[in-house]
Parts: C-alpha cells; structure tokens; sequence
C-alpha cells in the first residue's frame, strides 16, 4: 500500500528498534573487518610466491602477443586472397535459385519462360565472387508529410466560424 507519488507506508511491525538497528551495523562493521582481515592475509601470502605470480603474468602476456601476432598475420593473409577477403560489414547471404515444379513444366524446354531477376543472380555472383561488397536490402522510408491548417479570415466569415 503505497501513497500516489510518495513512499509506501511503513507499519509500526516493520520498524526496526533501537537494538536491532545497532545489532544490524555492529554485524555490518564486523563482516567488514573480517574482509579487510581476509584481503591482508592474501596480500601476505602474495608477497611469499611473488616470483610464481610474476611467471605467470609474463607467461599470460607472451601467450597474448603470440594469439594477437597469429590473428594479424591471418588477417594479412586474408586480405591478400580475394576470396577470404570480407569487403564489407555484412555477411554473403546465397539467393536460392527458382525452380520450376513438375505442375508449372510443360511441353518442351524451349517454350520455358526465363526468371526475371538475371540481374539480380548476376549482382549475387559478383557479391559471391567478393568483387562486390554484399549488401542488406534498404528499406524505403515513407516522407512524413507536414499538414498546416491555414486560416484565412476571408473564408471564416463565408463560412460563419
């Protein structure tokens, strides 16, 4: 049950006493402490295998600069073989060729009606082929028209308004 656009209401049973509020920041102090008590001693600890760490890190780090080398040599290696190159930030998508069922198929082949869209296989080859970067399909935005109503006082009084 909460006030519109206030705090919610608090009954007397919610409330905390004057005890069990300070028994509540003696245990936050207490758990505090005991973390703060925790982090030395590990800190104490570190200090005795600082030579382990310091391996580690140094292994850690050459093992990155051997993965970061690979990749920019495999990127270099890909930029010189134009077909793994990637030309542009979307993927090749195929276009699925259009087939004709057994229903639509009649009489000879030659009276067979070509697809409309060799423009768009040929577009898609070029894409495959990466001579052209592959491209999403733009979606056309309709222009919002702006609507000004004019009043013009020679028509307000024609009309009586």
């Amino acid at each position: 049950n909460a006030i519109p656009g206030g705090n919610p209401v608090v009954r007397s049973e919610d409330r905390l006493t004057k005890k069990k509020r300070r028994r509540k920041e003696m245990k936050k102090m207490a758990d505090r402490l005991k973390q703060e008590e925790q982090l030395a001693k590990q800190m104490k600890q570190d200090v005795h295998r600082i030579k382990g760490i310091v391996k580690n890190i140094v292994k850690e780090q050459k093992k990155s600069v051997k993965v970061r080398e690979a990749r920019q040599a495999q990127k270099a290696e890909d930029k010189k073989d134009p077909l793994k190159c990637k030309l542009g930030k979307a993927a090749f998508e195929p276009m699925f060729p259009e087939v004709l069922l057994s229903d639509e198929v009649t009489g000879h082949i030659r009276d067979t009606v070509m697809s409309d869209n060799a423009v768009m296989h040929q577009f898609k080859r070029l894409q495959e082929r990466k001579l052209i970067e592959p491209r999403k399909k733009r979606k056309l935005k309709k222009r919002k028209l702006k609507r000004k109503d004019i009043k013009l006082h020679k028509y307000d009084a024609e009309l009586g308004i």
